[in-house]
């Protein structure tokens, strides 16, 4: 069931994206160098936006790194970066998600001003979510009506990632992590300390 280790993995790298801005921008609202919003809520959801941007590019760029240990050492039975790379690709999709709906949030406020994901991108990572929070119970209810079992974790293919009925490309999941990247770049002014 695994792809094999020789796959053309097409996960463009967002290596450009670092994460150094954010955390300078969280550094600058910890110590007292912030953006004041309207509300303690408004305040939360601008931290989360860039904290979960933060986290799913960082799982974004560890998932590619384990499938390509895969594609390397694979041949040699070596199949535990597959399983993490998963795990990553999981962990990157569930915090996306709930980083647009940050990002939602906060545009809204009139604060951050940016392009956030195409509508088809936002929907299409919410299909992915709802599949892996959901797969679950969808293979017990197959499982009792006599349906052939399927893998219950998100497969990476070379050109997307799958769980159950639900797919996204890896170019509509780099295409929206650089649209919540170029969000939080908006946040950003460099500190005059």
């Amino acid at each position: 069931m695994l792809p094999p280790f020789d796959s053309d993995w097409r996960i463009p790298p967002l290596d450009a994206l670092n994460s150094k801005s954010m955390l300078t921008w969280i550094l600058a609202r910890l110590t007292g160098h912030r953006l004041e919003m309207a509300s303690t809520q408004d305040n939360q959801q601008l931290l989360n936006f860039v904290r979960l941007t933060d986290s799913a590019l960082r799982q974004y760029e560890v998932g590619r790194a384990l499938l390509a240990e895969y594609a390397e050492n694979g041949s040699q039975g070596v199949l535990s970066p597959y399983f993490r790379a998963v795990d990553s690709f999981e962990t990157c999709v569930t915090t996306a998600h709930r980083a647009v709906l940050a990002g939602v949030y906060v545009k809204r406020t009139g604060y951050l001003d940016f392009d956030l994901p195409s509508k088809k991108a936002r929907g299409k990572l919410e299909d992915v979510r709802n599949g892996i929070e959901h797969i679950d119970g969808r293979l017990s209810h197959r499982a009792r009506s006599g349906h052939p079992p399927q893998p219950h974790w998100l497969f990476p293919a070379p050109d997307r990632l799958v769980i159950d009925r639900a797919h996204i490309t890896w170019e509509q999941l780099a295409a929206t992590l650089t649209s919540l990247h170029d969000g939080v770049r908006t946040l950003v002014t460099p500190p005059d300390w």
